[in-house]
């Protein structure tokens, strides 16, 4: 059977119920042709056999009521209405033998069946006669005719009427022995039918036993060992080495083969699951102690950030102090300008006085000059004029030391204006650079106490920054710590599945 093995799910499934769809159709078309033959037997009982009997036995009926009716009339009155009414029955039942005959003769028969339906028509067209005889011995009314009609009806008439109802009784017995003979054969037909039902249900019983049985043994049996391996997978020892010896085509075989090649795959993970287990466990110490130093670093770096913070508080103290005294600074270094502008147009003026007075040491040493000459001309004269010129001559000569002398104190003075202007002159200048030094010193004292206002702010925000980091840093302490016992709580967790994986065999 291992064609049967071979065959798809879909192949045998077909092939069973194929084979009990045709054993079916078997069953059906072995019921519907005995029902047939069944039904054909029964209509030919109920559509002739039975109409057969009814009318041979209304027949029999009619002919008894005119026998009845014609006798009746040899003792009744011809003129009287009892005799009417006897004629008039008479001849009614006649008429229906002769119908109902007709009816009967309209029926399927036997061979036999026709031999006795003619002589029963020549029986009864005898008797008819003589009974027609009866009847019109008696309309005549007559002695003779009554005589007649006696002597007929208990002779030659009776004798006839008996052979005619003989041969209706053995139509009869002819008819319900065909009744009996479709009856017997019915029953052997249904008695056929019902073995053969029971021999084909048998046969596919036993058939469908075998199917079953095959089908068992190549899907029940192969799923049971496909069961067991994976149970035993499941439940038992974890063997992954263990494969599922089912070589058919079918797809318990390909179920079987796609097994297989899961449990090989299976296998290999299960290898790279404990592979990949060993390295997280040693991942996961590392990160337990990384998490742990930086659990530490960042408790640190939280004490730094709380002394820098502390520092960048006093800076920030101290900037603000500095933007303070910057200020002040540059306020001191505005009104110095502004004294210095004055010392400055002071120096300047001086300068110009200075330069007033030279001018007139100048014209003072000119007029020393001149009267030095003038004095020099008098002594000239007057040391001309002798004797008479003598005091002039005195007066001249003073004069001309006088004049020497303002001449030299004048030169004096010019030297010493002409230095004091060249003093003036430098001190104007070293002034103006004084003056143009401070408005840039104070133009970077303002600079600078910007930069000082700024570095403040900038300090003040680095403050709270540095708070914020601080909380941050024992956020991140904290968060370090929990993943210090996450990643215990990881190692735990590696040790079951490496416990796990230990339960299963992954090689041989």
């Amino acid at each position: 059977m291992r064609w049967f093995n071979n065959l798809k799910f879909r192949q045998k499934f077909l092939l069973a119920f194929g084979f009990l769809f045709a054993s079916l159709i078997i069953l059906v078309w072995n019921g519907l042709y005995n029902a047939g033959e069944i039904k054909n037997e029964l209509n030919i009982t109920f559509c002739n056999t039975i109409p057969a009997i009814n009318l041979l036995l209304e027949i029999d009926r009619d002919l008894q009521q005119a026998l009845v009716a014609e006798r009746s009339m040899i003792f009744a009155n011809a003129s009287s209405d009892i005799f009417k009414a006897l004629i008039a029955e008479y001849d009614e039942n006649i008429g229906q033998v002769q119908q109902r005959w007709d009816t009967y003769v309209a029926l399927q028969h036997t061979q036999d069946e026709l031999d006795k339906i003619e002589r029963f028509q020549n029986e009864f067209s005898k008797w008819k006669t003589l009974s027609q005889q009866i009847v019109e011995g008696r309309k005549a009314d007559t002695r003779e005719g009554r005589a007649l009609a006696i002597d007929l009806s208990l002779a030659g008439a009776k004798e006839q009427f008996e052979t005619m109802r003989a041969t209706i009784d053995e139509l009869e017995n002819v008819t319900l022995a065909t009744a009996e003979r479709d009856r017997a054969h019915a029953e052997t037909r249904y008695s056929t039918m019902k073995k053969g039902m029971f021999l084909i249900c048998g046969i596919v019983a036993v058939l469908m036993g075998i199917v079953l049985t095959v089908m068992e043994k190549s899907v029940v049996a192969v799923m049971k060992q496909l069961v067991a391996t994976i149970q035993d997978i499941a439940q038992g020892e974890g063997d992954l080495t263990k494969r599922v010896s089912i070589h058919t085509k079918d797809e318990i075989g390909e179920l079987a083969r796609w097994t297989n090649v899961f449990m090989e795959k299976l296998a290999a993970i299960m290898v790279e699951v404990n592979v990949s287990a060993q390295r997280l466990s040693e991942g996961g110490d590392e990160v337990s102690s990384a998490a742990q130093q930086i659990a530490d670093g960042a408790q640190q770096q939280s004490a730094h950030f709380e002394e820098l913070s502390s520092s960048m508080q006093s800076n920030a103290v101290n900037a603000q102090e500095a933007e303070q005294l910057t200020t002040k600074a540059a306020n001191y270094a505005l009104g110095i300008g502004s004294k210095m502008d004055s010392t400055i147009t002071a120096i300047e003026t001086i300068e110009k006085s200075s330069k007033q007075i030279a001018e007139a040491v100048g014209i003072i040493t000119d007029l020393s000059d001149q009267t030095n000459l003038l004095a020099l001309n008098a002594a000239i004269e007057a040391s001309r004029a002798g004797e008479h010129g003598k005091g002039f001559a005195v007066v001249a000569d003073e004069v001309r030391k006088l004049a020497e002398r303002s001449a030299k104190s004048a030169e004096e003075i010019t030297n010493v204006i002409q230095d004091s202007l060249t003093q003036v002159s430098a001190g104007v200048q070293l002034s103006q650079e004084a003056g143009k030094m401070l408005k840039e010193i104070v133009a970077d004292i303002e600079n600078a106490a910007n930069q000082i206002h700024a570095i403040s702010s900038a300090t003040q925000e680095q403050a709270a920054s540095m708070e914020e980091s601080t909380s941050i840093t024992e956020t991140n302490a904290s968060s370090a710590e929990e993943m210090a016992a996450a990643s215990e709580e990881m190692k735990t967790q590696v040790v079951l599945l490496k416990n796990l994986v230990a339960k299963f065999k992954l090689s041989v």
